[in-house]
């Protein structure tokens, strides 16, 4: 925790489908079709087209799919039908809102080769719930990177 004292309320939404950027789902969504047009009509190999498939569902799901979010004094719970994970705040080091404001990137602590462990996606709520979770973020995480404070 950054040292300040959290909420004791929970903040929780609901993220629709095609939330963040729509242009880059649809971008990458084109390329699995190209890619899985090419292997069952040119290349006429059913396996390729089946990874295609495969691979296309497990790198659009968390951008389609409907996700619960939970953020408390524990951390943050992501749930779906496919899985439900929770976070604590020791585990982010860092975070930022990309400029669209619908998504923060909270980047994992560590240093060295751990801090190149990746870090998750936040899909943010609506208004009123925006700046509450923003806030819970700086309280918990620190300042957002790039922030004057």
């Amino acid at each position: 925790m950054a040292g300040e004292e959290l909420s004791p309320d929970p903040i929780e939404w609901r993220s629709r489908p095609w939330r963040g950027s729509s242009g880059a789902i649809v971008l990458v969504a084109a390329l699995f079709v190209a890619l899985g047009a090419y292997a069952a009509f040119k290349a006429k190999d059913a396996v390729w087209t089946g990874l295609t498939v495969v691979a296309a569902f497990y790198v659009l799901s968390p951008l389609l799919i409907p996700v619960s979010y939970r953020v408390d004094d524990a951390g943050i719970t992501r749930r779906s039908w496919i899985s439900t994970r929770q976070f604590a705040w020791k585990r982010f080091g860092g975070w930022r809102v990309t400029p669209n404001r619908r998504v923060a990137v909270l980047r994992f602590a560590g240093k060295g080769v751990a801090r190149w462990s990746g870090g998750m996606s936040l899909f943010l709520p609506e208004e009123p719930l925006l700046a509450p979770v923003l806030e819970k973020l700086g309280d918990a995480i620190g300042p957002e990177a790039g922030s004057a404070t």
